[in-house]
């Protein structure tokens, strides 16, 4: 079971925090904590047991910058926030009724890199599809939970049979059709890269391609924060594909694009170059290496 802590400062922010534990509760295999649950000594073990960090931006802390954290709620959040970017927790940004988050200048150099986090706003009128949106952003990083062992031996057997005949069956067709003997592109399998965003924020990203109906298929994550790629090109080994995230900036929110393009370096490693467009600010292009997960 994964598990996410929601940090907030005051109760406006605990109020959205217990509403969006509920929404998570309710829908996914996830356990949550929220930040005043916790005593001092019990923070920075809470952040490194915790997959994901929520951390809620109200209305006052983003028109007052880092001075809205000077009070003790706002040290508790400053100190979670630090442990999670000292350990590379993957931080989501919820922003409430149409708060900006602040730039990294108005944030303090501690948590200065929480301004490249993935936002996500959270308004009274579209509750409920903001939080269909963040409960998407979370559940596409989650694993499926095994279910629990039952004992029916006799059904087990029959399946056991059944899944045989297929087994046996399905190897027929493929070597008659030899599709068994086609080898696969050399980007599928599943990746791990530690990438140098700029500003002192570096992930640790993960990319997972399959090949399904001749074409590439997978996901690909950005700030910690799974996507699915679309428009994927094989062009020979080389792989193209993009993936699309969002920025806020105050009021304003705008869709990014990220597009990549992997080239293989022997049989267990990718270059990567990636391009990013559509923000409020323009990016460098980045180049990195993945290699193959163990």
């Amino acid at each position: 079971m994964q598990q996410v802590l929601i940090a907030h400062r005051n109760d406006e922010g605990r109020h959205a925090a217990d509403r969006i534990r509920g929404a998570l509760d309710a829908s996914l295999h996830v356990r949550c904590t929220n930040l005043d649950e916790l005593a001092d000594e019990q923070i920075e073990a809470a952040v490194r047991r915790a997959d994901r960090v929520l951390v809620i931006v109200d209305r006052d802390w983003a028109d007052g910058g880092s001075r809205a954290l000077d009070d003790e709620p706002g040290r508790r959040l400053h100190s979670a926030v630090v442990v999670a970017l000292a350990q590379g927790r993957a931080l989501l940004a919820i922003t409430l009724n149409d708060a900006g988050l602040p730039a990294d200048d108005a944030l303090g150099d501690a948590i200065a890199p929480l301004s490249s986090a993935p936002v996500f706003p959270l308004s009274a009128d579209d509750w409920a599809d903001d939080v269909a949106a963040l409960i998407d952003e979370v559940s596409a990083a989650l694993p499926v939970p095994a279910g629990p062992l039952r004992d029916q031996s006799s059904r087990q057997i029959l399946f056991a049979a059944a899944l045989v005949g297929i087994v046996v069956l399905l190897g027929g067709l493929l070597v008659a059709s030899r599709i068994w003997f086609v080898d696969a592109p050399p980007a599928v399998g599943q990746w791990v890269a530690e990438v140098d965003y700029g500003r002192g924020v570096v992930r640790e990203e993960r990319f997972e391609f399959r090949q399904t109906a001749g074409e590439i298929a997978g996901s690909a994550s950005w700030q910690g924060a799974r996507r699915v790629i679309e428009d994927s090109v094989l062009d020979g080994e080389r792989l193209s594909f993009h993936i699309r995230t969002h920025e806020t900036l105050g009021s304003q929110r705008r869709e990014l694009r990220h597009d990549y393009v992997a080239v293989p370096e022997g049989p267990d490693s990718l270059r990567f170059t990636l391009r990013t467009s559509g923000g409020f600010t323009e990016r460098d292009e980045l180049r990195f290496k993945a290699t193959r997960a163990q």
